[in-house]
């Protein structure tokens, strides 16, 4: 299992300087702890949850996001039952989880599933020339996205260091 902190420091409860480092930058935060315990003691119930990678967690004030490795989001569907308490010890937000691709079109449908975007484009923001990602969906689509633009941008920001915005046709 591979996770956003050392399983060493995750099971001692103190963290290596390498962790403390994340932990003091603001790439980790006490919810990998959190999780990255749980997934521990989950992983000694599955089996299956072996071989998981949890690359990043992306908190929102709405959700988290867990970023997991190619094929990962099944294995954790799987187990999410036998998990539902201990994630509602942890934190009352919904979880989703993105496969991490270098595809960012797998990446979006991923983030707005079961919508899928009509397509994606990159676009200068003047006057200094910033990037954004431009996400377009079907207007009939609009209500029954489960993300808001303020919080898709966050994560795009996080995913593919550019924000984005949406559009509808």
């Amino acid at each position: 299992m591979k996770l956003t902190l050392d399983s060493f420091c995750l099971k001692s409860g103190k963290l290596c300087k390498t962790c403390q480092k994340k932990m003091d930058s603001g790439e980790i935060s006490e919810i990998d702890i959190e999780f990255g315990n749980l997934l521990i003691e989950a992983g000694k119930l599955n089996k299956f949850l072996a071989d998981i990678t949890l690359n990043r967690i992306i908190q929102t004030d709405k959700s988290y996001y867990l970023l997991m490795g190619k094929g990962d989001v099944e294995k954790m569907k799987r187990a999410l039952p036998s998990m539902k308490l201990q994630i509602k010890a942890i934190t009352n937000l919904p979880l989703y989880y993105l496969e991490k691709s270098k595809n960012k079109t797998k990446v979006l449908e991923d983030l707005f599933d079961p919508i899928a975007p009509l397509s994606h484009s990159v676009v200068m923001i003047p006057p200094e020339g910033d990037k954004e990602l431009k996400i377009q969906f079907k207007r009939s689509d609009k209500e029954n996205l489960k993300i808001d633009a303020e919080e898709a941008s966050l994560i795009t920001k996080t995913l593919f260091s550019m924000g984005s915005h949406f559009s509808f046709n």
